[in-house]
Order: structure tokens, then sequence, then C-alpha cells
């Protein structure tokens, strides 16, 4: 992918921006799009109207940035005195917020784009210290609507991964067996709880998680996103909703199957 193709330049000259600031990490889709890079510490990148791009990290993750990020130029809170300035100031957050400032300078952007989630914090600093802060949508929002191949494949691979565990996770409740209309598996109760586990083994066997899974049975399939950590039970509907996503590569799926486990009848 070109460098032009990340440029945000159409939608600085409508904010009348100089610049576009974000702050994230490991959780926010939009950095890590941008960047190609993962942390799970706070980091920011930075993109001027003429398109000059910027990440800026902690020195202890420069090595790994120049390896794994797509962003050439790098700085770190150490090339402005970070830790000079947490002695000095008595806080770390104003500290990197004056780092944040020095850069800014630096770059002689006065009026910054920021997403409508940034800090309000960081936002006050800099209003403070001068600078225009003005949140807009983010501007990467509409360009990873548009997947490129490699995402697609990202994508396919984690639905994969939800497939395995969605197939994991009904063969464990097709080969349970009722008693008194409660499921058991080598003689003790199956639970949505063991259902889950299951799923969860088997994401990572693909390099896959995923967080907010549902395994909801009966009664507690009419509570949107309710789950049954206990008993599952046999004639009742049993709801499973997998959302995995790439450890690695960071996309999601989704897939939702009821099944019915249906007692025998002897005739």
């Amino acid at each position: 992918m070109k460098v032009t193709d990340f440029s945000i330049k159409k939608s600085l000259e409508e904010a009348k921006a100089d610049a576009y600031l974000m702050t994230g990490d490991i959780h926010n889709a939009d950095i890590y799009y941008v960047t190609r890079f993962l942390a799970s510490d706070e980091f920011m990148y930075l993109q001027t109207g003429a398109g000059k791009e910027i990440l800026f990290i902690s020195e202890m993750e420069r090595g790994r940035a120049e390896i794994e990020s797509r962003i050439s130029n790098i700085k770190t809170t150490q090339e402005f005195g970070y830790r000079e300035k947490i002695k000095e100031k008595k806080d770390a957050s104003i500290a990197y917020a004056a780092c944040i400032s020095e850069l800014l300078l630096g770059e002689e952007v006065k009026r910054i784009a920021v997403p409508y989630d940034f800090p309000v914090f960081y936002s006050s600093y800099l209003t403070e210290a001068g600078f225009t802060i003005m949140p807009i949508k983010s501007p990467f929002r509409k360009m990873r609507s548009v997947k490129r191949q490699e995402e697609l494949e990202a994508i396919r691979y984690s639905q994969m991964a939800g497939e395995k565990a969605m197939e994991a996770a009904i063969a464990l409740i097709e080969g349970a067996e009722e008693k008194e209309g409660i499921l058991y598996v080598e003689g003790e109760i199956l639970t949505g709880a063991k259902v889950n586990s299951v799923i969860d083994h088997t994401l990572l066997d693909f390099g896959c998680e995923a967080e907010e899974t549902i395994v909801s049975c009966g009664e507690d399939t009419a509570n949107p996103h309710g789950t049954t950590d206990g008993p599952l039970r046999a004639n009742a509907p049993i709801i499973l909703d997998i959302f995995p996503r790439s450890k690695k590569k960071r996309y999601f799926a989704d897939m939702t199957r009821t099944v019915l486990r249906l007692s025998l009848i002897h005739i």
C-alpha cells in the first residue's frame, strides 16, 4: 500500500486544520490501521497537512516500531525529556502532554484536528498551551470500511477459526446425555461456562480470541446478549454467538447459531 493511500489532506482542508492527532493503544482500531503498530501502552500518531506522518512512542518501543510499523518517522518521549519533565512537574500525564506540545511546536502546527474520543485532559492542556483543538469525525473510519485483499484474508481466517470453535461447541452439546431435562458430559453437568471454555480454547489453537462470547439457554435467550453460566437443558434453545478476532492481525469475524438438543424418545 502506498503512503498516499493514508492521506487525509482533504479532511484537514475541510476542517481548516494543520494536522490530525490521535492517541490510542492495542484497543484502538484506527491507530492500528494507519500505523500497523500495536502497544499496550498509549502512543500517538500525527499527520500534517503536507502529508508528513509521525509515530510518537516510548523509547522502549522504538526498536520494535522500526520493524513492525509502516511509519518510518518515529519520535520518542525521551527525545522530549519525558523523564525530566516527570521530575519537574510531579505528574506523568502532565509531562506527557508537555512532550506532545513540544512535538506540535516543532512541526509548526497550531490548529489540530482530533477524533471525538481524544482525551479531554490533553485537549485542555494543548488549548492552554495556545493550540486550537477541533474534534472531527475520524477520517480513517471511511477508509477502513473498504477492505484490501490482505484484510479480507485476515477476516476469512478469523471466520474459519470461529467456525472451528462453533463446531467444537455443537459437538459437545450433541454428544451430551440427557437426565431429567439436564445435559451431562462424562457424568458431569454440561454448563454454559464449559461450552464457553471449549470455544475459547479452540480459538486459541488458531491464534484467535473472543470477548463477550454468548452461550445462552432457555429463558436466558430472551434477554439480549444474556448468558447461561449454569446447566444447559435439553429441549430448550441454546444460542451460540462467537465474535472471534485474530490476536496478531486484529481482524474480527462473527458467527451465531441456535441449536436444540432434543430428548431421545424410545419406542
